[in-house]
């Protein structure tokens, strides 16, 4: 039939009609390409521009991998999941500890025998540590829990914990005495029955005795004192003043910054040879004694041959003993 066609000339019925089909499927598949290839385009357009959002946010970590943006594991999904596996085992009567175990593959004949001593070393070790604990029973003392402690200077032990406590208790006393104005009232030493801390001015000039100063601890911070000590520890400061930096209350004693050129710092100066100063310039000062301590107030007037000096509390004017008050830098 194809043969008598070509004989004479002429197309056999429907050949002209295959080619254009065949064409026309050719054309669909190729938009059908391009229209996937714009899909394809517009989803990573898309997650381009979400990735450039987070990076504002996120900065470089939005295009990290996204495994680590994946769900946690609940652990209590975890454990729900083994119970469930653990029981069904029990009820189907398989208990996986009484499996038999699965014999380990050795290299060598060598390395079998050393594994085998190994294990038997440890079983041996530890039948013979029961036997000692059985054999001992109840005669092995308990040991006792001992506080920390380490040896102090003199070879006495010292407990860590309460030493840790004076120090927390020394430290929120020196933040309290920083602000005179939150001082708590001095604490009054206990003195004996017949034993006076503290006598009356003579009647004559009014000079101040020198048991006039208690036994309260008086000396605070930046008070202007002087050091007075002829033959002791200090006496290369004899008379010199300075400003009290620091105080320990546990030792009743002061650290003072000598003045003058090159400031020496004096550490533990005992209360007992410091002084209260009041200057002819001061202008402030500091009520160590009395039912005013621990207050400051305003210099009005001294007098040091009476002993005497008038301050301004408030609105009210007070006279007090020289020695009472401390000039306060």
């Amino acid at each position: 039939w194809l043969k008598a066609h070509r004989s004479a000339g002429t197309k056999p019925p429907g050949a002209g009609t295959a080619m254009p089909a065949a064409r026309g499927l050719a054309g669909g598949a190729a938009a059908g390409g391009d229209e996937e290839d714009r899909r394809v385009a517009a989803l990573l357009l898309r997650d381009a521009r979400s990735r450039a959002e987070l990076a504002e946010e996120e900065g470089s970590a939005a295009y990290l991998s996204e495994a680590k943006r994946a769900p946690r594991v609940s652990g209590r999904l975890l454990l729900a999941e083994v119970s469930q596996v653990r029981s069904f085992n029990r009820r189907c009567g398989v208990d996986a500890a009484a499996l038999p175990p699965q014999e380990r593959v050795y290299a060598s004949e060598e390395q079998r025998a050393a594994t085998a001593l190994d294990g038997e070393f440890l079983r041996r070790a530890r039948e013979l540590r029961e036997a000692g604990s059985r054999a001992t029973g109840s005669r092995t003392p308990v040991a006792v829990a001992r506080k920390r402690q380490r040896v102090g200077s003199a070879g006495v032990l010292v407990d860590v914990a309460a030493a840790e406590e004076e120090a927390a208790r020394q430290a929120e006393e020196d933040v309290a005495l920083a602000n005179p104005l939150l001082r708590p009232p001095p604490r009054e030493a206990p003195r004996a029955p017949c034993a006076k801390s503290r006598r009356e001015p003579p009647a004559g000039n009014g000079a101040a005795a020198p048991e006039q100063l208690t036994d309260a601890m008086w000396v605070s911070r930046k008070l202007r004192v002087r050091v007075v000590d002829e033959a002791g520890e200090f006496r290369g400061s004899h008379l010199k003043k300075g400003v009290v930096t620091r105080v320990t209350s546990a030792r009743r004693s002061a650290d003072v910054e000598l003045e003058g050129e090159g400031s020496v710092l004096l550490r533990n100066v005992p209360q007992d040879l410091l002084e209260t100063v009041v200057s002819r310039t001061c202008k402030r000062v500091e009520i160590v004694r009395g039912p005013h301590s621990s207050l400051l107030a305003e210099l009005l007037e001294r007098n040091p041959a009476g002993n005497r000096a008038v301050v301004r509390l408030g609105e009210e004017e007070v006279e007090l003993l020289l020695d009472d008050v401390c000039e306060f830098i």
